[in-house]
């Protein structure tokens, strides 16, 4: 955590004299393994270029602090994201990882049998360690719109660093992943605006999505294909912060437990945002 707060301290130094400050925060929920997470993001975002060229509108550099928290776990961190051409966002971040609350901390499974129904015996008997580490996170995202098509790749690459000695189901991810294990995950979209436009209120976009998901050092992969809708409400539909809505109804087409199973997600985001200006010290 000394780390961290380190870094938080230089990003902080290093803010730009004029900035917008931002809060994001995204609530999810799921029903397999339900559970409900809230995702913030608080930093400061500069833009990178004032041009008219559309690939180089709504450019910038985002610096600043991020929380998972859920009942069972709290990560905060620090991250730094920048678009620099308007198809590509970058991110990288770095999180403290707390385990803890009413489903029993992080269990640990050394024969790597994860099967569900080991999961809830081992919730329901909190037998979990009272452990933690770290996340070392990168994320690239390509996106891109042709008249009312939209389509999107992020991929995602995350390093765990546990301080346990056998691999954990791991809460967030929804996956076992050895102590020192990289995870990868990416994330596939095409889509259709039906109405509005991207990021704008009153959009309105139907889509396919595909989900892929892989351990290195435990060897567990997951696919998980599906369709996802995103919503922005028209302005005078709501007054605080702007809101997206993503829906996402699939089926696990490969998983070691849940093949054929059902997922149906929901994720709400809030994003406030203001412009300051800081005040040179003499």
């Amino acid at each position: 955590m000394k780390r961290a707060l380190a870094t938080l301290a230089v990003l902080a130094a290093a803010a730009p004299a004029r900035a917008d400050l931002r809060h994001v925060s995204n609530i999810g929920a799921r029903n397999d393994r339900p559970g409900i997470g809230v995702f913030s993001d608080t930093g400061w975002r500069t833009r990178l270029f004032d041009s008219p060229s559309r690939l180089l509108q709504d450019t910038y550099l985002d610096v600043g602090i991020t929380t998972q928290l859920s009942p069972a776990t709290l990560h905060p961190g620090v991250y730094i994201e920048t678009v620099p051409i308007a198809i590509l966002k970058l991110r990288a971040s770095v999180q403290r990882l707390q385990y803890f609350g009413y489903f029993g901390s992080l269990h640990t499974y050394p024969d790597g049998d994860w099967a569900p129904e080991r999961l809830a015996e081992a919730g329901r008997e909190h037998s979990g360690d009272r452990a933690g580490g770290y996340l070392y996170d990168a994320r690239a995202n390509l996106r891109a719109k042709v008249w009312r098509i939209v389509a999107s790749f992020e991929g995602q690459l995350s390093h765990f660093d546990l301080e346990v000695d056998a691999p954990v189901h791991e809460p967030v991810s929804d996956m076992l992943v050895g102590p020192h294990d990289e995870l990868w995950q990416s994330r596939s979209m095409l889509g259709f605006l039906l109405a509005g436009d991207v990021q704008k209120p009153g959009m309105l976009l139907l889509g396919g999505l595909h989900q892929h998901f892989h351990a290195f050092d435990t060897d567990v992969t997951r696919h998980l294909p599906g369709l996802v809708a995103l919503m922005k409400p028209p302005a005078a539909w709501w007054s605080a912060g702007d809101p997206t809505i993503a829906l996402l109804l699939g089926m696990y087409a490969d998983d070691p437990y849940r093949e054929g199973n059902l997922y149906v997600g929901t994720l709400w985001t809030l994003t406030f945002e203001r412009t300051v200006e800081r005040k040179e010290t003499p």
